[in-house]
């Protein structure tokens, strides 16, 4: 069986991608970290550019950081 040319190195970058930003996330919030709201950050937002990814875990870390923040709500 063959797959369509290039699958296997999308789902690669894509793995590579949700691991770097899964490091940075963890490395942000430290204790506060959950593995939980991580997956259901990247998984709510369905089928995304990868470019989105970090812009939208950067938002969920400061939102995580000072939930008051303007626009946190989605994230609350």
């Amino acid at each position: 069986m063959q797959s369509t040319p290039g699958f296997v190195t999308s789902y690669m970058i894509g793995q590579m991608e949700i691991s770097r930003v899964k490091a940075m996330a963890e490395k942000e919030l430290g204790g506060d970290f959950s593995l939980k709201d991580f997956h259901y950050e990247i998984l709510r937002e369905g089928e995304f550019p990868l470019d989105y990814l970090e812009e939208h875990i950067k938002a969920y870390i400061a939102c995580k950081k000072d939930p008051g923040k303007e626009g946190c709500k989605e994230f609350v």
